[in-house]
């Protein structure tokens, strides 16, 4: 039997997948988690696909790379 690790490798790979084709289940719920409104669920997977290869940096991008990352991406411009 395999080791389940915290870290979900396999629900972050699935993520990625999403991330990339701009929507998915995956996507979805880190969209809801983050809270990207219903409406805006389209909205969010475009901009995760359009900035993927920035989100994702290497293949050794860490999920937590990956959300700061993401979380830059989304944080209002300050003028």
């Amino acid at each position: 039997m395999a080791a389940v690790h915290p870290s979900g490798d396999a629900g972050v790979e699935n993520l990625k997948q999403d991330m990339a084709a701009g929507h998915g289940e995956y996507l979805a719920s880190l969209g809801s988690l983050m809270g990207i409104a219903p409406a805006r669920q389209d909205e969010f997977g475009a901009l995760t696909q359009a900035h993927y290869t920035a989100l994702i940096r290497s293949g050794q991008t860490t999920p937590a790379e990956m959300l700061v990352a993401l979380n830059q991406l989304l944080a209002p411009q300050s003028n």
